[in-house]
């Protein structure tokens, strides 16, 4: 049945509490009765309607799944199967998801939302829909904690609790109120935790009293009527926190037992019945939780050794315990020690106790991750970490995360490799290969290695896959005939890797960049260079290519028309040959120039027409020619027509600028080196066509031009300087 069956629920607030008495969302992150250290994942977790989202330790939001009402905060409307991250927020340390919105608390107390706006629920003063996270407007001073339902949000400031959004059965708390209360409204006073359901509300007071307010179709307001009402104190209650599903709310009791009330058609209530209860169950049989939360007709709970329980509806597998099977009373999700969990409307998110995400139900939206349409048992979703390597292409990049390649970018060829071959995917994607050791980025193909193989995809019309066809590919493909291999280069249309001591290039030869000593015959499948043994490492540009040895000067090959080649020549050469300067020991082919070190002297030879040689001219340069910048030189790249350079000093790039590539914050083509604003000394730098990348303490920058989402910020604008893509 389609994803309309469910267009309703109850999203819950971040994450019930981790120990008892305590507010909801976190304040401690540990596993309860756990002194180790704190998880090294997230440190919170969220779900909506048909989207999740998880609080990174590093103080970033990540989101993903449905997308349609900017609920994923990124900044665009693009539904997706992998985590987006959320830019604009300060050091977020709360998460809340409500039914298509959601909001973070930051750690100065203000608070930031994004997603669907129907009814103000955003804070902003406003009824528009937004992609990113906007300020919430109006509250009386920091937020301590949060609480979202289905079109209202709720935030606790000074154990007071302001709430704003949909009021049309009084879940805002003031039943003479407008439909739509766009300002932050205080309910009550004295309160230590508070849940929100899809039209109601309940809170703990610090006297353990408990009170609720809006919707009571189903009795989730627990006071035995179906009417709904103004804030009131439930009969014979007391709790230290609570949860709320879409019709259906639950408080954790003193003694470790939960009490549930209100709807209860598939078993949420938890009592083995399927009978609605108006007033609050007695105890339940199974003690020791510690924490509850509700989705839409299921309702999950942590207990005190971490065990996760689920119960009612799971018809999509959101219980978590491998099968289908509706449930009236708790059972186990899965094995293992969780320590928090979130109920959706037809998933369920957690965080286990090594810190890693895992989500199960109903994934059709991406709510899974992964593109898991649907999964009965906990699976992992994989959040972005610190990158450990990138590369730009022609108009499109990759960066390693944790051996996991995500790309973004021009995508008509297949080129970012996540299957679905798209105009452009402007922000990163994952591509399904584990293990990689290195990511190389051509004009319009990808390659990589992966436990000494390599695998490449997208175009493919030269043969530069080396699958032994001439077909694109949407997703990786192994490279016929490779093993152990040490390094991989993928050019224009060709590609050149090195196995053992040969190094073999294949795809289009149209200049000799093969370096077989013949030039025109295109190659599917890898072929050996001519006279090249033993080197240790291998570039490539648009039709030249070069490769390092140890105690020898770099050889190169294939075209030569502006020096390219570096061998003192302009004639193109087919085989490899030395080039002039011997003590080059790091080398970056470009597209008509290349760069190189030899040990911290920069060096740049070929076109230089829009002054990529950095020499202060545009005169052509048929060998390396030594070049100033400042700082302690540790690396230096080549791209289309620019270059960069990265030292003690920082970050510097010189040559064409015509689309912000140089980062400098103009347009002008620059000459000699300039120094790039934000980035630190000694970042990896990336050069591709009109655009940079930086890689700088495990964070990846772009810049530059963006017309194919090649900076990874989500949309299509160019930027003059560097912008934040990981994490």
């Amino acid at each position: 049945m389609g994803d309309d069956r469910c267009v309703k629920l109850a999203a819950l607030a971040s994450l019930a509490a981790l120990s008892a008495g305590c507010r909801f969302g976190f304040e401690d992150h540990r596993p309860v009765g756990d002194d180790d250290a704190p998880p090294t994942g997230p440190l919170g977790i969220a779900t909506g309607d048909r989207f999740s989202c998880a609080l990174r330790p590093d103080s970033t939001v990540w989101c993903w799944g449905d997308n349609r009402r900017g609920q994923l905060g990124d900044g665009t409307l693009v539904s997706r199967a992998t985590p987006a991250k959320i830019d604009g927020l300060a050091g977020p340390v709360e998460i809340a998801a409500g039914f298509q919105h959601a909001c973070a608390r930051q750690g100065d107390g203000s608070v930031q939302c994004w997603g669907s706006n129907d009814h103000g629920q955003l804070g902003d003063m406003t009824q528009v829909v937004r992609n990113a996270p906007v300020k919430v407007l109006g509250l009386p001073g920091a937020a301590s904690a949060l609480a979202l339902g289905g079109g209202h949000s709720c935030a606790l400031v000074g154990g007071e609790l302001w709430c704003w959004g949909n009021n049309e059965n009084g879940e805002v708390g003031a039943a003479a109120a407008p439909t739509s209360v766009l300002a932050p409204s205080k309910v009550l006073d004295q309160v230590t935790a508070a849940a929100a359901g899809q039209s109601h509300t309940c809170a703990v007071r610090s006297d353990s009293s408990m009170w609720c307010w809006g919707l009571n179709n189903r009795g989730q307001l627990g006071d035995g009527t179906l009417v709904k009402h103004e804030p009131a104190a439930i009969a014979d209650l007391t709790a230290t926190g609570l949860g709320a599903g879409y019709t259906h709310t639950c408080a954790l009791l003193a003694d470790g037992h939960y009490s549930c009330w209100g709807a209860n058609g598939s078993g949420e209530l938890g009592d083995n019945t399927t009978a609605v209860r108006k007033t609050p169950n007695p105890a339940s049989t199974l003690g020791d939780f510690i924490a509850i939360a509700g989705g839409q007709a299921h309702t999950c709970g942590l207990l005190a050794d971490h065990t996760a329980m689920c119960w009612g509806l799971g018809t999509d597998g959101e219980l978590g315990n491998g099968d289908v099977t509706t449930l009236k009373r708790p059972a186990a999700a899965a094995p293992g020690a969780f320590a928090a969990i979130a109920a959706g409307a037809l998933h369920t998110c957690a965080i286990r106790n090594d810190g890693s995400v895992a989500c199960w139900g109903r994934g059709a939206s991406g709510q899974l991750a992964g593109g898991i349409l649907a999964a009965w048992s906990p699976q992992p979703v994989a959040l972005p970490a610190a990158a450990t390597a990138i590369d730009a292409g022609g108009e499109h990049a990759c960066a390693l995360v944790g051996g996991v390649p995500y790309c973004w970018g021009d995508d008509h060829n297949g080129q970012i490799g996540d299957g679905n071959g798209q105009p452009a995917v402007p922000a990163p994607a994952a591509v399904a290969l584990s293990n990689v050791s290195r990511i190389t980025t051509g004009d319009n193909h990808t390659c990589a290695l992966s436990g000494g193989l390599a695998y490449c995809w997208g175009a493919n019309d030269a043969g530069q896959l080396g699958d032994g066809t001439a077909s694109s590919k949407l997703t990786p493909k192994q490279v016929l005939g490779l093993t152990g291999v040490t390094a991989i280069a993928a050019g224009d249309a060709f590609s050149c890797a090195i196995s053992g001591t040969a190094t073999l290039c294949w795809g289009s030869d149209a200049e000799g960049e093969l370096g077989n000593g013949t030039a025109g015959v295109n190659q599917l499948a890898p072929m050996t260079v001519t006279g090249l043994v033993g080197a240790t490492d291998v570039t490539a540009g648009v039709t030249h290519a070069c490769a390092m040895k140890t105690g020898a000067a770099p050889m190169c090959w294939g075209e030569n028309l502006d020096g390219e080649v570096g061998d003192g020549t302009t004639q193109a050469i087919a085989a490899p040959v030395a080039i002039k300067v011997a003590a080059i020991t790091q080398v970056s082919a470009g597209s008509a120039h290349t760069c190189g070190r030899a040990g911290a002297t920069p060096y740049c030879w070929g076109n230089n027409s829009d002054g990529e040689i950095g020499d202060g001219s545009t005169m052509e340069r048929d060998a390396p020619f030594a070049i100033t910048v400042p700082g302690t030189l540790s690396s230096i790249v080549a791209g289309h027509d620019h270059s960069c350079a990265s030292s003690s000093l920082g970050a510097y790039c010189w040559g064409l600028n015509e689309f912000g590539e140089v980062g400098d914050a103009t347009t002008i083509q620059r000459k000699l080196p300039v120094r790039i604003p934000g980035i630190g000394p000694n970042a990896s730098l990336a050069a591709g066509d009109g655009f940079t990348c930086a890689l700088d303490a495990g964070k990846v920058s772009c810049w530059g031009d963006n017309t194919r989402g090649q900076l990874g910020t989500g949309s299509a604008s160019r930027s003059l300087g560097p912008v934040e893509v990981f994490p």
